[in-house]
């Protein structure tokens, strides 16, 4: 059980990261934290851009694409929706917190 669980946070971990990359500027940093309080784990993951507060709502939806998201890069809309699924993060409403 142990394994299937640690298998399953790291592919959300990687749709995270992927996500945060795919719509970054070559060269972005991306900053990531972690925190653990009691039996909750907290991700954020952070590269610099801003979701916009009218798209925040919706991003964790099964094919979902920002309008910024769908000018900058092909995709499925799935992406941040299988993260979800597989950790259900609690979405942080400061700016470009995921």
């Amino acid at each position: 059980m142990c394994l299937r669980i640690t298998s399953c946070c790291g592919c959300a971990f990687a749709q995270l990261l992927d996500h945060a990359c795919k719509y970054s500027d070559a060269g972005t940093e991306i900053s990531v934290s972690i925190q653990a309080e009691d039996e909750t784990v907290t991700v954020r993951v952070w590269n610099g851009v801003s979701i916009p507060a009218t798209e925040q709502v919706r991003i964790f939806d099964r094919f979902y694409r920002g309008i910024d998201a769908r000018r900058q890069a092909a995709g499925s809309g799935l992406r941040l929706y299988v993260a979800r699924k597989i950790g259900l993060p609690q979405w942080d409403p400061r700016p470009g917190a995921v």
